[in-house]
């Protein structure tokens, strides 16, 4: 996440008011994450697609699973 994400924009977009997320499952944060990827141009796994939901769940959204 820090490598690749933070290029393309502030970790507070992940702080910013709940009720304005677009975000409101787990499921719904694999996609995001999956089509920022593509955005990127970055190659990542299924496993790290996987293991940056996870990392931005813990440590920002806490959605339940």
């Amino acid at each position: 996440y820090e490598i690749h994400c933070l290029t393309c924009h502030y970790e507070r977009i992940h702080k910013r008011d709940p009720s304005r997320s677009l975000i409101r499952s787990l499921a719904q944060l694999r996609v995001e994450v999956a089509q920022r990827a593509a955005q990127s141009g970055q190659r990542f796994t299924l496993e790290d697609l996987d293991d940056i939901a996870a990392y931005l769940n813990r440590s920002h959204y806490r959605l339940e699973k």
